[in-house]
């Protein structure tokens, strides 16, 4: 679960209308301990990404990024807005991904080749919304209800994840295609009355399962493309728009047995 949490908070990478690129090698190594490889995996990889902020002497990315973990790590709801940073990664290869033996416990390690930017834009302080009404819990089968209330005209997008990172574009789809928002205005969603999002657990042996809703709105309808939805393919979506365009809000909340 703690895993899940990383892949959201990095979506910090780079955006547009950026200064020239820095490139660095950078290693993360996190212990397989309590929990599973890929669990490592993603804390290495993490790991990894700092160190190369490190490195771009963006400090402050990562002090941000690391305060966050350490919020919301753990806890069956959270809710916070963007991050204010000056800077982030825009793309990375991996060169080594390997397992080592180090005392009595199994390490892994991650090194990779970062692309790290920084930003030219501010973000825009007039530009933000306000979402009310979702819940710390649920119960299998409720209906998930929102409202969100834009201090500026722009276009919505919300993305939903399971616990397990599978994704899916809640809002616009074919059925509330219009995702223009005005200023000022209360939107209830679901838009369409004849509609519900309606909110189920994968695995049935657990009592509850956290899942995650991201908000993104921007000053212009900026398309998302790609048919696979997961943290990495959205986060580098983010990345793509300049800071001063757009607005991102996250919302943990468990869904439990009935």
């Amino acid at each position: 679960m703690e895993s899940k949490i990383i892949g959201i908070l990095l979506f910090i990478c780079a955006c547009i209308n950026v200064q020239a690129q820095i490139k660095v090698q950078a290693t993360g190594a996190w212990f397989i301990s309590n929990i599973s490889p890929e669990e490592a995996r993603a804390h290495a990889l993490a790991e990894a990404k700092k160190d190369a902020l490190r490195k771009a002497g963006i400090e402050e990315a990562v002090t941000s990024m690391e305060t966050m973990i350490s919020l919301k790590s753990g806890q069956d709801y959270f809710e916070y807005n963007e991050l204010d940073l000056r800077g982030g990664i825009s793309d990375f290869v991996l060169l080594e991904d390997s397992t080592i033996l180090e005392g009595n416990l199994l390490k892994k390690i991650i090194v990779i080749e970062a692309s790290v930017v920084k930003y030219k834009n501010a973000r825009d302080a007039h530009f933000v919304f306000a979402v009310k009404k979702i819940k710390h819990h649920y119960q299998e089968e409720d209906s998930l209800v929102f409202e969100v209330e834009p201090s500026a005209d722009g276009f919505l997008k919300v993305f939903f994840f399971e616990e397990d990172g599978q994704g899916d574009l809640l809002f616009p789809s074919s059925i509330e295609p219009d995702n223009f928002l005005k200023s000022n205005f209360k939107y209830c969603f679901p838009q369409n009355k004849r509609m519900q999002y309606t909110l189920t657990k994968n695995n049935y042996r657990k009592l509850s399962e956290r899942n995650t809703l991201i908000f993104v709105y921007t000053k212009t309808n900026v398309p998302f493309k790609e048919e696979n939805i997961s943290y990495e393919t959205v986060s580098n979506w983010i990345a793509k728009i300049n800071p001063d365009s757009r607005y991102e809000r996250f919302y943990g909340f468990s869904i439990y047995k009935k």
